[in-house]
């Protein structure tokens, strides 16, 4: 009796694991992740103009609009910024609240020792495969969940290169476009055709433009 007490108790416990691993197969199947890297720009740096003008890069009523893929699915994202470097968590914070003043999504810092869907980091080695890279940004999203044909996010992590921006001479201002570039993937948009977005492939000079808040608009109606 002990013996079949036992194995029953065995093969329960085996039956209990397959079905926990099982679930945790299914559910990083659900899961997709992808990447997008935003390319150094060798253009020379442009004359200083002020972030309020620059903001203003698209007339109002364009046709262009920027193209978003994913969305998350609250308007409401955490965010946490790695960086102990305060020159950096100036540059995150900063284009935080240039996405914030734009009105569509509300990007709150996460509390201590809870989980934030979107992380911002600036490192200095750059991943094997990417090249001459300023900025990248990994999105994991929900493949069978979405929210007006799109995909729900589940979570981001942002990257800025600093020895890349520092061999490349990028200004503080300039470094903060990036990390908005970075940041608008992090929220779903996808690059942008168009030099004058903040979200064009390999943008330098350009800050949030009309097109580029009318795409997140989009994206979260």
């Amino acid at each position: 009796m002990f013996r079949s007490y036992w194995k029953f108790y065995v093969i329960g416990m085996v039956a209990l694991l397959m079905m926990e691993v099982g679930g945790v197969i299914t559910h990083d199947s659900a899961i997709r992740t992808t990447a997008d890297a935003t390319q150094v720009s060798q253009a020379a740096p442009a004359m200083a103009v002020p972030l309020r003008r620059m903001s203003n890069g698209f007339k109002s009523g364009g046709a262009y609009v920027t193209p978003a893929a994913y969305r998350w699915a609250d308007r409401v994202v955490t965010y946490r910024i790695t960086d102990r470097s305060a020159y950096y968590r100036q540059i995150w914070q900063r284009a935080v609240q240039h996405w914030n003043a734009a009105g569509v999504v509300s990007l709150i810092s996460a509390q201590p020792g809870a989980p934030a869907e979107l992380q911002m980091s600036a490192v200095t080695p750059i991943p094997t495969g990417y090249g001459q890279i300023i900025g990248l940004t990994y999105t994991s999203y929900h493949r069978n969940t979405q929210i007006g044909n799109r995909p729900v996010l589940a979570s981001a992590h942002s990257y800025l290169y600093k020895r890349v921006a520092k061999q490349m001479a990028y200004s503080q201002v300039e470094r903060e476009h990036v990390a908005e570039h970075e940041i608008g993937h992090a929220l779903g948009l996808t690059h942008a055709a168009s030099k004058r977005s903040v979200m064009y492939y390999a943008n330098r000079q350009s800050a949030i433009t009309l097109a580029d808040v009318a795409g997140l608009k989009q994206a979260y109606q």
